[in-house]
């Protein structure tokens, strides 16, 4: 259980990072 929620955890970081890339390219 614990695995699986670190795992959406890291997941979800990396998505907010590559948002977050894609927005500062585009400015």
């Amino acid at each position: 259980m614990k695995l699986s929620y670190y795992g959406e955890l890291l997941f979800d970081r990396k998505v907010f990072i590559f948002i977050e890339q894609k927005l500062s390219t585009l400015v």
